[in-house]
C-alpha cells in the first residue's frame, strides 16, 4: 500500500487524484494536482475507465450495450431530419473558410485514437507518463477492446495528463544547447599572477 504524503491528502476531487496517482509515475504525480482538482466530467470518465480496466487487469472485454450499434462520428439519422435540418447540415459541409482550403481542416477526434489500431499505447510519447503497470495492462486490454467510445476515453485522458506533465517540465532551448558561452569555459584555467610579466 502507497503511503501518500500530507500534500496529497484532503484535495479536491481526491477520488480521481488516487487514481492518478496508481497510474502515473510517482515523479510526475505532483504535477498533477491542479489538474485533478478541477477535472471536467469527460476526463473524469476516462479516468473512471483506467481503473476499471486496472482492477479487472486488463483481462475482460466490456460488453456492448443493448441495441447499440456501431456508428461513426460523421453518421447522419436522415430519418427523423427535416428538410430545413438537411439543408443546414449541407451547407455546413460544404461551406469551408479561406484557411481549410489553403491549408486543409484539422483531423478529427477519431483520427487521434485510431492510432491505437496500428500501434500499441507503450510505443506513443504520450505513454512515457504511466509507470510500467499500467502501460502493460492497458496494452493488454486495447488488444481486445472492440469499442471505439472506449479507446476513445482512455487516449484523450492519457493525453490530456501527458500534456499538463510536459508543460511543466523545463526544456533546453536550442540557445542554451548550441550557443552557451559556459561550454567555452569549461576547461579554461585562471591566469597565474605570480607569472604575470610587468612592464614599467
Amino acid at each position: 500500500m502507497t503511503v501518500k504524503p500530507k500534500a496529497f491528502v484532503d484535495l479536491p476531487n481526491e477520488r480521481y487524484f488516487n487514481i492518478v496517482t496508481d497510474v502515473v509515475k510517482e515523479c510526475h504525480a505532483a504535477k498533477l494536482i491542479k489538474w485533478a482538482s478541477n477535472i471536467n466530467e469527460e476526463h473524469k470518465r476516462g479516468l473512471r475507465l483506467i481503473k476499471t480496466v486496472m482492477d479487472l487487469k486488463g483481462q475482460k472485454r466490456f460488453k456492448k450495450k443493448e441495441g447499440a450499434r456501431a456508428e461513426t462520428a460523421g453518421d447522419i439519422n436522415m430519418d427523423s431530419m427535416t428538410a430545413d435540418d438537411a439543408k443546414k447540415i449541407f451547407r455546413k459541409f460544404t461551406t469551408t473558410t479561406s484557411y481549410s482550403k489553403t491549408f486543409g481542416s484539422p483531423p478529427t477526434a477519431q483520427a487521434d485514437y485510431n492510432i491505437l489500431k496500428t500501434k500499441s499505447l507503450s510505443e506513443l510519447p504520450i505513454a512515457s507518463i504511466l509507470n510500467q503497470k499500467t502501460i502493460a495492462i492497458l496494452d493488454k486490454w486495447l488488444k481486445i477492446n472492440d469499442q471505439d467510445e472506449y479507446t476513445g476515453r482512455i487516449y484523450f485522458t492519457v493525453r490530456e495528463m501527458a500534456t499538463v506533465v510536459k508543460n511543466q517540465v523545463s526544456t533546453a532551448t536550442t540557445a542554451r544547447e548550441s550557443f552557451s558561452a559556459q561550454k567555452m569555459f569549461e576547461k579554461s584555467e585562471p591566469a597565474r599572477f605570480d607569472k604575470i610579466a610587468i612592464h614599467h
